[in-house]
């Protein structure tokens, strides 16, 4: 159950929305007094239709050097806790991925990369929160690749040197007339070409701007796993096509969320082959990008935006000093401890002593309370559920629980091979708590996107009732009016249900007239605060 306590308005409180668009100070009246007071509703101030209210992300879902870090860098920059929460996580994921995976009941696992999508607007020093979470990856990639130097070169050289000698050979011959010459040649050359062996490439834990084709390429170098970090959403517009003639290319991101395979050959690039690849994003580009996510219909046909976990979080511009108080050195001294234990990590190996991720089971206890989410969830998916109009995501909701739960408990275990310990019952509630969470903040981006049809009808309705201007009115004179686009009333009904729970209407009070042939027709009054405006 979510307390008062733990909501938050993502547009700016309620109270500036309604002093704008309907001016300040409007309450009923204090004493009470009304005709028929027992049958007036008791008016509230109107949520409106483009605002939902949405969960606080709580720190007490994470251990203390995650949260001491979050909190540090969200007061230092004076920007919302959510950021640095959520790129923070993606941190996590980009160093427990593909030697990590969960088992929340048996025979089911899933990885731990995740698609973290916080939406804030230019301005909101997103930029300084990524580098801040994210510091120790690039610090570590620079450290690693200056230990590999001398490796690399010494390879580099021996990779020319066979070259060099196999590309002698082949013009030897090509001079060569006798056949058994030819023949010693080419056994010669296919000697060298098969002592050569692939000059080494420097850990690279993450990218930014880079095409579909390239991302599969890196990720193949890469151990099968890379990780996008942005705080902008030029992303997207590769996933769109900007590079490939205006036709979407996004195979490669789904597969690299779920760990599917990947095979690809075409002529003009090496052929490329990962069997688990695992890809991680943290973006958080400006909130229009949902726009964009909608307009895309093979993002959502193809399941593109169920993967994201989505963040709303209210800007804070307007209300920064200036002052925010510098991280405290021990803070970022744990945080960055913490992490690179977690990215000297080891896969575990087969029995051909091949990588491949340690398994993390749940704890039956942690089985039980994670089967209940699950169940929980699915029956709000069907056509009659609050979640159907986004279903696509809302299904996805327990694996997404089931991967933090284990990036939750890898964090608690960072210094303790988190990969020897079953996740625990606390852990698993939590994370699951904390999916419950982002379930408010998918809910409002969906809404967003046009995929909550009975918001669409609520905001067609209520156009309606301004262009009327009417302090009453019956549902018949307004399905009369729109029934070009809704043509049954039934269609309409949710939309009223909508607008009565967000306080701009309510049903009339007292008996029905009631008029030969047909029963009558429901009646609503309108908020008086609002009608007081018109």
């Amino acid at each position: 159950m979510k307390s008062e306590d733990n909501v938050v308005n993502i547009n700016d409180e309620h109270n500036e929305v309604w002093d704008m668009l309907y001016g300040k100070g409007q309450k009923q009246n204090d004493s009470g007094d009304h005709t028929q007071e027992e049958e007036i509703p008791t008016w509230e101030k109107p949520v409106p239709l483009d605002v939902n209210i949405v969960d606080k992300l709580e720190l007490k879902c994470f251990p203390k050097w995650f949260a001491d870090m979050a909190k540090a860098v969200a007061d230092f920059t004076e920007t919302p806790l959510e950021l640095a929460i959520m790129m923070g996580l993606a941190t996590v994921a980009t160093c427990v991925q593909k030697k990590i995976v969960v088992m929340p009941k048996p025979g089911y696992y899933e990885p731990l990369n995740i698609w973290a999508l916080i939406m804030l607007a230019s301005g909101n020093r997103k930029s300084a929160v990524i580098r801040l979470m994210t510091q120790v990856l690039t610090d570590e990639e620079i450290l690693l690749a200056e230990m590999m130097t001398t490796e690399i070169l010494t390879a580099a050289e021996h990779q020319r040197g066979i070259d060099d000698h196999i590309e002698m050979k082949r013009k030897q011959r090509m001079k060569e007339e006798d056949a058994t010459e030819c023949s010693k040649l080419t056994a010669s050359i296919i000697k060298l070409e098969s002592e050569k062996e692939p000059v080494p490439i420097a850990p690279q834990f993450w990218t930014q701007d880079v095409t579909a084709e390239e991302l599969a390429v890196l990720m193949s170098q890469q151990g099968e796993k890379m990780t996008l970090l942005s705080a902008e959403g030029g992303i997207f517009e590769n996933m769109a096509g900007r590079y490939s003639g205006g036709v979407p290319n996004i195979d490669i991101y789904l597969q690299g969320h779920a760990g599917d395979h990947v095979r690809v050959n075409r002529g003009s690039r090496p052929a490329i082959a990962m069997n688990e690849p695992t890809l991680t994003m943290g973006l958080c580009p400006q909130p229009e990008i949902l726009n964009s996510l909608s307009n895309q219909k093979v993002f959502r046909g193809k399941g593109l935006v169920a993967r994201f976990l989505y963040v709303l979080p209210k800007s804070l511009m307007g209300e920064r000093t200036g002052e925010g108080p510098p991280i405290p050195p021990v803070v970022t001294k744990a945080y960055e401890k913490n992490i690179k234990a977690l990215l000297e990590l080891k896969p575990a190996k087969d029995d051909k002593n091949r990588d491949m991720p340690h398994v993390v089971r749940f704890s039956e206890e942690a089985e039980t309370e994670w089967k209940e989410f699950s169940t929980t969830i699915e029956p709000q998916l069907g056509e009659s559920g609050r979640l159907h109009f986004m279903e696509d995501w809302a299904g996805k909701l327990p694996g997404a629980g089931a991967r933090l739960t284990g990036l939750i408990h890898c964090m608690e275990y960072a210094l303790n091979k988190p990969q020897d310990i079953s996740a625990s019952l606390q852990t698993a509630k939590k994370a699951l708590d904390f999916s419950g969470s982002l379930l408010s903040h998918a809910e409002r981006s969906f809404s967003i996107m046009g995929s909550d049809e009975d918001m669409n009808v609520a905001r067609k309705v209520w156009g309606w009732i301004k262009r009327n201007r009417s302090e009453e009115f019956k549902a018949r004179d307004c399905f009369n009016d729109i029934r070009g686009t809704y043509p049954k009333m039934d269609m309409l009904a949710p939309a009223f249900d909508v607008l009565a729970e967000r306080n701009y209407i309510a049903m009339k009070p007292g008996p029905k007239k009631r008029s030969a042939g047909r029963p009558p027709s429901q009646e609503y009054i309108v908020n008086p605060m609002i009608v007081e405006h018109w």
